[in-house]
């Protein structure tokens, strides 16, 4: 899916494309916690289709602002904010919220 990663026009790279086998969770390491979390929220099986941009933000907002093991206790939002620069995440509209307001609970739809 060459397409998918690099515009055909300018070669520049949009992003990298990784595939997985099916059913196979060590293929994808640290995007299991991230589906886990995902279908507190939504379950499994109810459609995607009515969900708005404002619920994914808020959705992500809170998969991405709860501390993991995996990084020390830190939170996504945080690490790549320090990786990319202080607002990188804020550019994207994922804001961290507090770990006592995270909700994984609230069913959208």
């Amino acid at each position: 899916m060459p397409d998918l990663e690099v515009d055909e026009e300018t070669g520049e790279v949009y992003a990298r494309v990784f595939y997985t086998r099916p059913y196979r969770s060590g293929d994808k390491g640290s995007c299991e916690r991230n589906h886990e979390l995902f279908r507190y929220v939504i379950a499994k099986g109810k459609s995607l289709d009515d969900l708005t941009q404002d619920d994914v933000n808020f959705i992500f907002s809170n998969i991405n602002s709860y501390p993991r093991k995996s990084l020390n206790y830190q939170c996504p939002i945080d690490v790549i904010n320090s990786m990319m620069g202080k607002d990188f995440a804020t550019r994207l509209k994922i804001i961290k919220i507090p770990f006592k307001q995270l909700t994984f609970k609230k069913k959208l739809k």
